[in-house]
């Protein structure tokens, strides 16, 4: 918000040069916002597969020991 204040008293004096560096400064703060956005949802994104693949490998694990349990009984 402060950027925004002094880019308008910037464009009021008639500073364009000032001005533009400050447009630039807030257009590089936005491309870094995104690049963090991404960079959490791609965290979290990460972490919902390794939780899916734990789960299915739980799965499989507690199908297979009891399978083999009643396989074991029965002989």
């Amino acid at each position: 918000m402060e950027e925004l204040l002094e880019l308008k008293d910037l464009l009021i004096k008639g500073d364009i040069k000032g001005a533009l560096a400050i447009a630039e400064e807030l257009e590089e703060m936005s491309r870094d916002d995104k690049i963090t956005a991404i960079g959490s949802y791609a965290v979290i994104l990460l972490l919902h597969l390794i939780k899916q693949q734990v789960e299915h490998n739980s799965f499989l694990g507690f199908v297979h020991q009891k399978l083999s349990k009643g396989y074991s009984e029965k002989e």
